[in-house]
Formats: C-alpha cells, structure tokens, sequence
C-alpha cells in the first residue's frame, strides 16, 4: 500500500496451484511473516484506524485465491483486521529465549536434564561447521527414512536457503561426530539482527541418547548470543518437541494462524473431512 509514493505497508506471500485450485500462502521455511505497517507518528488513539486501514487496503489487493493461509509474527498482535475480512484464526505457540546477553544465566535456566545431556556429549563429541547443506539434507533424508518418514523439502532450497544466508552473515550448519566420524545429529540455524530462528534438526535415531541435538542448540546459542538478541525455537504444537523447547528456559509465545477458504468446493470439502473425523 502506498499514498503520496511513500510505502504505508507490505504483505509478503506466494502463489500456489495444486490442480484447479490457487493458493496464497508462506515460502518454504518461513515460520512467521504477515503485514509490515510503516510506523505510526500521530496520536495513539488514532493508531488502530491508520492500521486497520494499512491492513484492510493490503487483503483488498489480494489476488483472487480459492484458499489463503498466513502465520504471523508473534509481535503482531491484533488480528481483528483479518477477521473483518473473512478470515479465522488458531493460536499456535513458539518457544524464545528473548535475552541472549547474559549466557551464565541462559544456561542456568535449562532443566538439569539438558545440562546433563550436554556435559555428556562433550565427552565423546566434537562440534564442526564443516556439514554441507547437501550432507545436512542427506543426513536428514536417511534418519528420516529410518523412521519411515519422507523429507518435506528438495536439496536446492537448502542450498539456496544457506547461500543467502551465509553470504549475508546470516546461517550456519553445525553437526556433532563420535570419534569414529559418525554424525550424530545436524542443524541450520538462520538469524537477522533481532532473532535467531532453529530452523532444521536432524537427529540420527539410533544415536539420540548421546545428547548431540542439545549439544548443537547449545553450541548454536553462544554463537548467536555475539550475532542477535534472541533464540526462538519456531515451535511445536506436538507435546515431546514443545516440551523439549520448555527444558531449555524458552518462554511460550502465542501466533496467530490465520487462513480463508474462497472456494466454495474446498469448503464442502472441508466440511465433509470433518463429518468423518479426517484431519
């Protein structure tokens, strides 16, 4: 949205088309997005009007879509805009440790187990950022195979993905080896100047108890403590992971999920799913 060629707002989103049907949604590994609205110098009364009105001018410019699905920041708050445009909202949870600064602290706040789990792999591990993205997907695509599982994502995105961040100081690959050269577990983690974001683990499953996936948040925290404010661990809503989050001292923080289905089709479909219990 622009008045007078000065940019009041923006809202970031791709297309989709699976079939007959066009989708808006996040680009791959994109946990939060949702609209930036230019900030506010008037009265702070006036403040909601001028963003509904930023908002209500971005979702009027959308291009015809049969569905639409946005996460947004859990900074952003107030979604009622949304909802007078026809949308619904879930809250889902993120877990953040929101004060890097003092590391001695950051480490106390874990639960003992975590602690434990570290000391334990710094016995027989050693932590490198010699993984390539192509070892990190490959990695990934066998410990999930092990578990019968498909990788959800293709090689190039992460290679993309990392170039760009890595070129921009922005991302870095840890992985933790036993003496005998295995991997026992893999992360990317990408960061700007407010957060770092976790955003792909890959734990081998035979070799989980050795402690090398908290080992390499660990290691991923102290690195990013000299880079940004903040460690956010994208979340969960799956009881173990989010738990896991929890044992780390990361305070949960509510975002909103936000979708609208324009397809008539799509939400007879919708409907009959959930007559019959499918997800």
């Amino acid at each position: 949205m622009q008045r007078d060629s000065k940019i009041l707002g923006r809202m970031p989103y791709i297309h989709l088309r699976r079939g007959r049907y066009k989708y808006l949604a996040q680009p791959p590994f994109t946990k939060f997005l949702g609209p930036w609205i230019a900030p506010y110098s008037g009265k702070q009364a006036n403040r909601p009007s001028y963003e509904k009105q930023v908002i209500g001018a971005l979702l009027f410019d959308l291009p015809d879509f049969d569905e639409a699905g946005f996460e947004l920041h859990y900074d952003f708050q107030d979604w009622q805009p949304f909802y007078w445009h026809g949308f619904s909202q879930t809250s889902y949870y993120t877990y953040v440790l929101d004060d890097l600064s003092d590391l001695d602290g950051v480490f106390r706040a874990f639960r003992s187990e975590k602690r434990k789990d570290i000391a334990k792999a710094e016995r027989q591990l050693t932590v490198g950022n010699d993984f390539s993205p192509g070892d990190l997907h490959e990695h990934h695509r066998r410990t999930l195979a092990k578990q019968g599982k498909m990788i959800s994502y293709d090689r190039e995105i992460l290679e993309r993905m990392f170039a760009a961040a890595e070129s921009r100081d922005g991302g870095r690959i840890w992985c933790a080896r036993d003496q005998a050269g295995q991997v026992h577990a893999g992360i990317f983690v990408v960061w700007d100047d407010r957060s770092a974001y976790y955003l792909i683990s890959s734990i081998d499953p035979d070799l989980r108890s050795s402690g090398a996936a908290t080992q390499l948040i660990w290691e991923a925290i102290k690195y990013c403590s000299t880079r940004t404010k903040r460690f956010d661990f994208e979340g969960s809503m799956i009881e173990p992971v989010a738990n896991s989050f929890r044992a780390f001292g990361a305070i949960p923080k509510p975002y909103s999920v936000l979708s609208r289905t324009d397809s008539k089709m799509l939400r007879l479909r919708k409907a009959v799913k959930m007559v019959l219990g499918h997800p």
